[in-house]
């Protein structure tokens, strides 16, 4: 039976809300949740028309325009702080180096040409800071090459650089202050270092007075040692998120006021982008405020208007630029408004227009109210997972977002904020000619209540359709069309507040989740992500950008199995719909409806489950199903089966048949490693593809933890991370005693087994460390056999899969280092350095070829327990002597 197609409505936002209301009124939660999330009504598809909000032709709308000053860059040869004073680190953090495209170039000399490099691609450091926020790195040009691609510095180039250039130089700066400093890079790397061998990291001051000779004596010295390397360093000085402190009216007196102090503010000299050699680039901003009180929005169609008028950029070529082909453009939908959106921009060197702009962005300030810098994997808003929802957190998160936005309503508007970087020398003549009827045509004005509802409502909805999920049977939450809704709650969700992520696995969420159109008639502007309009796209060159995420994620199983799942078909699925599916046809995922609407699905007393309507392209595969799950589709099938039947267990229990995470993450990589095998001889890269760029130039470093590719590091840092990880692995696949209401034999908290040091595996007292156990004692020679469990060499098969083995990542990270032909010459090195670190371990677990941990109450050849213990135990190793049993002994 055919499906007529359903009534098209046009709803403005205020009448949108209002319907909204009226349902919820109505208490039909079904019919609430298919409006809100869908627009599908009975015999009706809503569209949602942003545009009739539109300040066109309004000539009585008053709004207000406010300049400022940013943030700021100044590239220098010399130190240009001044009256403020800097604070320097001898061992500095990686992760404060450049490694963000920040849209400037440095031209480096190379023999009859001059080398254009991308400033994040130049090897550089983070030498001081100063200020709130602000920055000073010194970048080595000399350093960059086509067989370097690490930003990054060595730690023997680090430690040359302090012991030959920076240590030396100070002290001929201030003799007799800097007399203290650490004699060496390795010096300061032993009193940093913490007892669980982590680093703690400290730094020195240095007052305004001295700064401006110290570039001057660096260079001295780099020549006077003969560093080639160091050749031509230069400082990149960076403000940063101080956009509210210099706001002006937008004119020329003002404008250049405004500059001077908000340079001289932050402890740069009013002149600096005229002295010679320096160049300097600032980032200037401009806000568009209602005077009525409303929220205001960019108009998508109109962007390249925008710039037009906030950049000077020729309309002719902000239009070229301003499309979806362009890979340097992006397009940002608003609250999943699609007819109002932001955008970023790097133009090219032939678009830049008479100021220079080399990246320029617009977008609406209200974001302000759920940014969350340090949220994690490099987001910049509130964010919730598949995990938080599985695990019953959605309640807490949606109900406060749901909250905030009604809280905002008559109390928090949205601004439109356009903002530039250009050479400091059009600092205070850029943004101040303007049109204001063409900044009328480019706005959407809507009162507070409709804004800030319209993201309640979709909060509200997709929190029903979580609750009704969670609330199902087993089977029916093992459906894929039903765990495909889930996803897309989450996807949506995150995006009521921040872009759309449209990364590789997004897009083939989209391809899933939203209405299609054929793609012989679609229109453009309402496709979901950049695609082909002449041929179908196969796959997704860059699939790989997430695998790196696949196993970082939060899943609840943390990818248990390496058994690939055999996925349902849509027959085994048991829907009950009937296959009319017009995603047969060549067809693509688009937003047609004005909001980013999901489409057909089902729910209410004939479904036990919310679910989508049935569709041969309403799956994912498997690789995007781990990407969201974190796990397999078999063995979430059997977690969501467990949850079911298994009695609640003891909280403290460890969870050890789950893959153990690592300690690390790209914000506490061990820095200075304990192991030296490698030297320098391999570069760090811990660069990373990002989906999409940052909305906000300001967060651009600092960003929250992110997925850490290991086999992209040093050797050495490379050997430390797997001999840390060893520590919390072995401790967190420990052994539970039966029932399951005890807790777990090994004493250590939570906490601590997720950051347990090699200091715990010295201890000889195993009674401060295990409930019970039984123990063996080894001689060197059966210790070293141990070692060869955990570490074997190239080539030698120990059989070790079976039994916690596979779930403790550290003996899998060892195997991928003696298959990586880079490793090969420090493969036999590596084990060497490891083993002596090794045999200075007093216990072990009593690892065998089939399991890691054994628990035994039988006889076992060469087992004792400590005096007073009996029953079931976990069998360790000890070496040479026995081990002490004393419970109220101090350690």
């Amino acid at each position: 039976m055919a499906h007529s197609a359903p009534q098209i409505v046009s709803y403005s936002p205020k009448r949108m809300v209002q319907h909204w209301d009226s349902l919820v009124e109505r208490g039909d939660a079904a019919l609430y949740v298919s409006s809100v999330t869908t627009g599908i009504g009975p015999g009706e598809q809503a569209k949602f028309d942003a545009l009739r909000n539109r300040l066109t032709g309004r000539v009585d709308y008053e709004f207000s325009l406010s300049r400022d000053y940013d943030s700021a860059h100044v590239i220098s040869s010399n130190i240009c702080v001044r009256g403020q004073p800097i604070y320097f680190h001898v061992i500095h953090k990686f992760q404060d180096a450049l490694s963000k495209n920040i849209g400037i170039t440095y031209s480096i000399p190379r023999q009859s040409v001059n080398l254009v490099a991308p400033l994040h691609q130049i090897p550089n450091y983070c030498f001081a800071k100063w200020g709130i926020r602000h920055s000073i790195r010194i970048f080595y040009p000399q350093l960059h090459n086509e067989d370097r691609r690490s930003h990054i510095l060595t730690v023997s180039e680090c430690a040359t650089w302090y012991e030959k250039v920076v240590r030396p130089a100070l002290s001929r700066l201030a003799p007799e202050r800097s007399n203290n400093l650490p004699a060496t890079y390795s010096a300061e790397t032993f009193r940093s270092r913490t007892r669980n061998g982590m680093l703690f990291i400290s730094g020195r001051t240095i007052s305004d007075w001295d700064l401006q000779f110290l570039g001057d004596y660096m260079r001295e010295l780099v020549t006077e040692h003969d560093i080639g390397w160091a050749q031509d360093f230069f400082f990149l000085h960076e403000i940063r998120g101080v956009k509210n402190s210099s706001v002006h009216t937008p004119n020329v007196t003002a404008a250049t006021a405004a500059l001077s102090d908000f340079l001289t503010t932050h402890g740069m000299p009013h002149d600096v982008a005229s002295q010679p050699g320096n160049l300097a680039w600032v980032d200037v901003g401009i806000e568009i405020t209602s005077d009525n009180g409303d929220c205001l929005a960019p108009r998508a169609d109109t962007i390249p208007a925008l710039i037009t008028q906030f950049s000077s950029i020729p309309i002719e070529k902000a239009t070229s630029m301003a499309v979806a082909g362009n890979g340097k453009f992006y397009l940002d939908p608003i609250s999943c408004m699609t007819q109002v959106a932001g955008c970023r921009l790097s133009p090219g060197v032939r678009g830049r227009g008479p100021y220079g702009v080399i990246k320029l962005q617009a977008y609406v300030t209200d974001k302000a109210i759920t940014a969350t810098p340090d949220e994690g994997t490099g987001r910049h808003a509130k964010h919730i997972t598949l995990n938080d929802m599985l695990n019953n957190r959605h309640e807490r998160f949606l109900t406060n977002l749901y909250e905030t936005y009604i809280d905002c309503v008559g109390e928090v508007t949205s601004n439109v904020r356009f903002e530039v970087r250009v050479p400091m020398e059009f600092g205070d003549k850029v943004m101040l000619q303007y049109d204001s009827d063409a900044i009328r045509d480019c706005l959407v004005a809507m009162d507070s209540r409709t804004w800030w509802h319209l993201r309640a409502h979709r909060a509200l909805a997709f929190k029903l359709i979580i609750d009704w999920h969670l609330a199902a049977t087993a089977i029916e939450r093992s459906k894929m069309s039903a765990l495909l809704l889930l996803a897309a709650a989450s996807w949506i969700i995150n995006s009521l507040h921040a872009a759309p992520d449209s990364g590789p696995s997004c897009r083939k969420l989209m391809n899933a989740i939203l209405p299609r159109q054929p793609r012989a008639s679609v229109d453009a502007d309402t496709i979901a992500y950049r695609t082909s309009l002449s041929t179908p796209t196969e796959g997704y060159d860059d699939d790989d950008e997430d695998e790196r995420e696949i196993l970082s994620r939060q899943g609840p199983l943390r990818l248990n199995s390496g058994q690939a799942s055999r996925f349902p078909t849509r027959e085994e699925e048991g829907d009950d719909d009937e296959c009319h599916d017009t995603m047969q046809v060549d067809t693509v995922p688009c937003n047609p409806y004005g909001l980013i609407f999901l489409r057909e699905i089902r729910t209410g007393g004939a479904y036990p489950i919310p679910r989508f309507r049935s569709s041969s392209l309403g799956f994912l595969d498997e690789k995007t199903f781990r990407y969201f799950f974190g796990t397999t589709f078999s063995d979430f099938k059997q977690y969501v089966r467990s949850t079911r039947v298994a009695k609640a267990s003891n909280p403290s229990r460890i969870k050890n048949k789950v893959l153990a995470k690592s300690k690390f993450t790209k914000l506490n990589l061990p820095e200075v490693p304990i192991f030296n095998v490698a030297g320098n001889q391999q570069l760090v890269d811990t660069r990373e593809d990002s989906d999409n760029e940052s909305a906000n130039d300001s967060d651009g470093e600092n960003a929250a933890e992110k997925p850490l590719d290991i086999f992209k590091l040093p050797f050495d840092q490379l050997l430390d991370i797997i001999y840390h990880n060893m520590f919390c692995q072995l401790a967190s696949t420990s052994p539970n005693p039966k029932p399951g209401t005890r807790g777990p034999y090994i004493l250590l908290t939570t906490e601590e087994r997720e950051d347990v040091h090699e200091g715990v595996f010295k201890k000889r007292n195993l009674a401060k460390i295990w409930d019970n156990c039984r123990y063996k004692i080894l001689d060197e020679t059966e210790w070293r056999r141990l070692f060869e469990r955990f570490f074997p060499a190239k080539g030698q098969n120990t059989g070790s899969r079976a039994q916690n083995y596979s779930n403790c990542s550290f003996i899998s990270d060892w195997a991928q280092v003696l298959e990586l032909a880079a490793y090969a010459p420090y493969w036999e090195a590596g084990r060497e350095a490891l083993w002596r670190r090794f045999k200075r371990l007093y216990w072990m677990p009593a690892a065998r070829a089939d399991r890691i941990w054994t628990t035994s109450s039988k006889r076992e050849s060469g087992f004792v327990y400590p005096p007073g213990e009996s029953g079931t135990a976990p069998l360790l190793y000890v070496r040479e002597s026995a081990p002490t049993w004393n419970r109220n002994a101090l350690a």
